[in-house]
């Protein structure tokens, strides 16, 4: 007994003194503590925006061939926390452009089982202006375009709010038309869409915290609260000289 206790002794003072030991022992099971996200490699971030990157050279913005990588990535976009100009306004001021989503786990997982797609989700922001085209299908071959329009403006120092006014449809084929309600050029078709959009909009489900902004890398991650859901976005181009909002 005594010679396993002097053994259990020499072993505890040499763990102790080891300069490899960076944390006490934990006991069997217990949890170990995890390092904040604000104490994570700078590089982390690097990674995960070069891994992005890298998946949309080879799939595009197609948010249902996301792998676990991606989401991964993601995360720790999500983590660091970094918004480009440490503001809200100094976000949308930066963020003029087309931009596509390529991650948004509770689309794909809600209309998947249903047959059902959208691809791509597409947000153009020029100013405070918004405009969405959102290109669906279905079974039997049903297809177009669903598109919104409004605004985006700056809710909190972490957030920003989302108002649509706008809403319309385009068939199957070609690129989404422009709002035919601004270009007073609305059908009874067109109107009877727009009522029931602005009917369905709910403001309260329209404040979106973004977790992560880089114009370099152009990316922007936001979160849509309601499904505890990270959308994160591309931006693929520069805002059309004609279009409308």
């Amino acid at each position: 007994m005594r010679l396993a206790a002097v053994r259990a002794a020499v072993e505890a003072a040499a763990q102790r003194a080891s300069p490899s030991s960076t944390s006490p022992p934990t006991r069997r099971g217990a949890r170990r503590r995890q390092v904040p996200p604000s104490l994570r490699s700078p590089l982390e971030v690097v990674d995960a925006i070069a891994l992005c990157n890298r998946r949309i050279e080879v799939v595009g913005t197609d948010l249902y061939k996301v792998t676990q990588e991606v989401t991964e990535a993601v995360s720790v976009m999500v983590a660091s926390k970094s918004l480009e100009g440490g503001s809200m306004e100094a976000v949308l001021g930066a963020s003029d452009g087309v931009w596509e989503v390529f991650h948004a786990p509770h689309m794909a997982r809600m209309s998947s089982p249903l047959g059902v797609s959208f691809k791509p989700v597409r947000y153009v922001i020029k100013g405070n202006q918004l405009r969405t085209d959102v290109h669906f299908s279905g079974p039997g071959g049903v297809g177009g375009w669903l598109c919104s329009a409004g605004v985006v403006r700056a809710s909190r120092d972490d957030a920003v709010e989302i108002v649509f006014d706008s809403f319309w449809m385009a068939e199957e084929g070609g690129a989404p038309r422009d709002n035919p309600v601004s270009a007073d050029v609305a059908r009874a078709g067109d109107r009877v869409v727009n009522s029931i959009g602005r009917l369905a909009f709910l403001s309260s489900l329209a404040v979106f915290p973004v977790h992560f902004f880089d114009s370099d890398a152009g990316i922007c991650v936001f979160e849509f609260p309601p499904l505890n859901s990270y959308i994160a976005t591309k931006l693929v181009g520069p805002v059309p000289a004609d279009i409308t909002f």
